[in-house]
């Protein structure tokens, strides 16, 4: 697993991951408050405009958040691979970083261990994702919350599917349930910013 070896080394990590998990949302909704109370950094920041970056926080961190807990959950069965302990920690990190205001963003396919067809699926929809993503300063500007929880649950729900396709590449689960939520996510996005839907432009889900 690359991306553990490569990303998570820089974090101290409590030996059990329960407790890692247990302590998330407290520590989340501290750093997120100051975060906001910071202005994010941005000389000048309105109100509105920090509303809207605690909202992208806020869903950001609690996404993962649900995330890493699904996977510990899936982790407890007994014929349930060992890679779902390791990624509800990855996330729970994620979950936290993302509580203090730091995104390293969307999951690249280099990291994971992925079918050629769920690589080429998922390399073509990243781009249009970071594409939402750098629309972050207008929303801001425009306090367009709708959008800010969008964009948030949009990276979220991406790096449900990328890890999701690969235990898929291992035989175990399916990637169908990550990938609409995406979607349907990014759909929403388009439409709170006024774009134009790219459902169509995203291949069908992987039955």
């Amino acid at each position: 697993m690359l991306h553990h070896k490569a990303r998570l080394s820089d974090f101290v990590l409590a030996p059990i991951k329960v407790i890692v998990l247990a302590a998330l949302p407290l520590a989340a909704g501290v750093e997120i408050g100051n975060r906001a109370s910071a202005g994010d950094g941005i000389t000048g920041a309105t109100r509105p405009a920090r509303d809207a970056m605690q909202m992208f926080d806020v869903s950001l961190a609690s996404g993962y958040r649900a995330l890493a807990d699904t996977l510990e959950q899936a982790g407890q069965d007994p014929g349930s691979s060992s890679n779902d302990w390791a990624d509800a920690q990855y996330f729970a990190v994620k979950a936290t970083a993302a509580g203090r205001g730091d995104n390293d963003g969307p999951e690249n396919t280099n990291s994971w261990a992925l079918a050629p067809i769920d690589r080429a699926q998922i390399e073509s929809a990243r781009p249009r994702l970071i594409a939402a993503a750098a629309q972050m300063p207008e929303i801001a500007r425009t306090a367009n919350l709708i959008a800010a929880k969008a964009l948030a649950t949009a990276q979220v729900k991406f790096d449900c599917w990328i890890e999701r396709a690969e235990e898929a590449a291992k035989g175990e689960g399916q990637t169908e349930d990550c990938h609409k939520a995406f979607q349907i996510a990014l759909t929403e996005f388009d439409a709170a910013v006024g774009g134009q839907s790219i459902a169509a432009a995203i291949h069908p889900p992987r039955p």
